[in-house]
């Protein structure tokens, strides 16, 4: 990182791969990770969100639990659906055995998880 920002401004940065915003706010460096790869066009998403922070900052509206600016998660994949995914993946690697004993796991987990989503699971 070359120097310091500018007081309530919000920096891009790309770590590991994935973009993410740092700011400071109350002497304390602050980050949110946006779970979006590199790529030119993501990176125009984060300075978006980042434009949003710096208002937010600069208008006294900001949300310490970052939840306003955090993306929304519209399509949440089950605990049925994301097993289901795993079985069609491993559908050709392993046993025709096998895949009967996932089936017989994924009837327990339709009875038991529902439509429940896989992140709500802890």
């Amino acid at each position: 990182m070359a120097g310091r920002n500018r007081k309530g401004s919000v920096t891009v940065q790309s770590f590991k791969g994935v973009l993410r915003l740092v700011w400071s706010y109350q002497g304390k460096q602050r980050f949110l990770y946006s779970g979006l790869v590199d790529t030119p066009l993501n990176r125009i998403v984060a300075e978006g969100k980042a434009k949003v922070i710096e208002g937010d900052l600069a208008t006294g509206n900001f949300d310490p639990t970052l939840a306003k600016y955090k993306p929304e998660r519209q399509n949440q994949i089950s605990v049925v659906e994301l097993f289901q995914k795993f079985m069609d993946k491993r559908a050709r690697q392993v046993y025709e055995r096998t895949m009967a004993k996932y089936k017989g796991l994924l009837g327990l987990l339709k009875s038991h998880f529902g439509n429940k989503a896989a992140s709500a699971i802890g």
